[in-house]
């Protein structure tokens, strides 16, 4: 950013309608139950119904998305009285393009923009990968002034002439800094050049380390910089505790946390999705009701588990960091750090999910000696306020499950290798008959091998399968979870 932008630290300030809103938003605002604004919204909505362009930073759940949405709505229908465009939807030819790095961000946007735009004569209609394209197409053919989607699903709709971009006025990048340092970079680049009739550019963040903030000057123009709150700091309503542990012991230690009054609306953030499923699947063996979240589940699969997590038909999820961003469920009271993520500034995203509805909330980190270094880089960036105890108490017997208890939505349970060799003694097949091409051995046998014994195969419960396929890195076994844990009800 240059020198010259303005920078703005508010302190809040009286309602919606000080802040010279339609009385419509208004309406809809209270309705949702949103009365008094926000910091970043007293900042962001006056200057972006100006037209300004905006990079605002706040801290999870302070209402970034209500503020640009607002904003955007405020400057159309003020452009609408003065007779800027009509008032009728446009097929395929959105006013606004909201931009947002996950379908699950992109969903929740879509929500929240809708109910804000209620009576407006505003359609808002969501775009995400991995759905069917022609659905999203005769939706868009239907009219649409607000268009939420992500960066991938946002250009094949364009390259397939089902929405037209020559008539975008407004951009929103929403979390704009995963949007820039996960590789979307080009995409976003794409969709600007496409747009010849756009004036305002919004970026709206938790977060801007240095390297994303000279990639976003490249692309808004002159912003008027909206800082609420130090960036990266941890928010303060939530409760922290560091507990310091082996791997191994990590699956024992959520369990007496579940013991101990801190199972329902929890959320389990893990590294990669292979230990996602491993985590889901031991809380199930011991009566927990867990669902899974990450990148390789379909949409449908992501609807279905967030809403019976939501509703309460799930105690917990686990999840990758998928979730640590836009997922903004009341419900949710307690964050477990399994495993500590990647970038200090996904620790903020993290925490952020626990009391997002309001109210207090708590966060546990499970800290092993492997990750001593990634920790000294979140304590450094993020200097959080945290409390360390000794995790030394064992797991309480969970609720009795049954011996064969289906696994989690979404996951595969672990089979011992005694399990599954018996599995496979009881499948066994003809032997195949011997090779008749001269120099080939029958199929299914090895060089040694008797002619016509059954071949020998790997017991499915010995080496699970890596989450990346082709990949051959041997599993430590700290990297199982739940191996080892007694089952509720067996003697010790």
């Amino acid at each position: 950013m240059t020198s010259s932008d303005a920078t703005f630290r508010p302190d809040g300030g009286g309602g919606f309608a000080d802040l010279g809103l339609n009385a419509l938003l208004v309406r809809n605002l209270a309705r949702m139950g949103i009365r008094r604004p926000t910091p970043i919204q007293v900042a962001a909505i006056p200057l972006g119904a100006e037209g300004r362009d905006i990079v605002g930073l706040a801290h999870t759940g302070t209402g970034k998305t209500a503020a640009f949405i607002t904003a955007a709505a405020e400057r159309l229908l003020r452009e609408r009285r003065a007779g800027a465009h009509a008032r009728r939807t446009r097929a395929g030819r959105p006013l606004v393009v909201v931009v947002s790095p996950t379908r699950e961000i992109a969903v929740q946007c879509a929500a929240e923009a809708e109910r804000l735009l209620t009576g407006c004569r505003m359609r808002v209609v969501c775009v995400t990968g991995r759905s069917g394209l022609r659905p999203q197409a005769e939706d868009l053919e239907r009219g649409v002034e607000v268009l939420v989607g992500t960066p991938g699903r946002l250009r094949e709709l364009a390259e397939a002439e089902a929405c037209a971009l020559d008539a975008v006025r407004i951009i929103v990048l929403d979390e704009g800094d995963r949007l820039l340092d996960m590789g979307f970079l080009p995409q976003v680049n794409w969709l600007l050049d496409r747009m010849p009739a756009l004036d305002q550019r919004l970026l709206f963040s938790a977060t801007m380390p240095a390297p994303v903030e000279r990639l976003a000057a490249r692309i808004l123009r002159e912003p008027a910089r909206i800082e609420v709150d130090p960036q990266a700091q941890a928010v303060e309503h939530v409760r922290q505790t560091l507990m310091r542990l082996p791997d191994a012991k990590k699956i024992e230690r959520v369990l007496a946390l579940f013991a101990e009054g801190h199972g329902r609306g929890t959320v389990i953030f893990c590294r990669t999705r292979r230990r996602v499923g491993w985590v889901g699947a031991a809380l199930h063996r011991h009566g927990i009701r867990a669902g899974i979240l990450h990148g390789d589940r379909s949409p449908a699969q992501r609807r279905t588990t967030l809403a019976a997590f939501e509703s309460g038909t799930l105690d917990a999820l686990v999840a990758t960091d998928v979730a640590a961003r836009g997922l903004h469920i009341e419900r949710i009271r307690t964050v477990i750090n399994y495993d500590l993520p990647l970038e200090p500034r996904e620790f903020v995203h993290r925490i952020g999910r626990a009391g997002h509805g309001g109210g207090f909330g708590e966060a546990f980190t499970l800290l092993s000696p492997l990750d001593e270094a990634r920790w000294e880089k979140v304590r450094v960036r993020v200097k959080p306020t945290i409390r360390e105890v000794a995790a030394t108490a064992e797991a309480a017997p969970a609720a009795p499950t049954p011996r064969r208890s289906p696994p989690p939505a979404g996951a595969r349970p672990e089979s011992t290798g005694r399990a599954a060799r018996g599995r496979q003694s009881t499948r066994t097949k003809a032997s195949p008959p011997p090779a008749r091409e001269r120099g080939r051995r029958p199929r299914g046998t090895a060089h040694g091998a008797v002619e016509g014994a059954r071949p020998k195969r790997r017991p499915v419960g010995d080496k699970p399968r890596s989450g990346r396929r082709g990949a051959s890195r041997p599993i430590a076994p700290g990297e199982k979870p739940g191996r080892g844990v007694r089952r509720p009800g067996s003697p010790p």
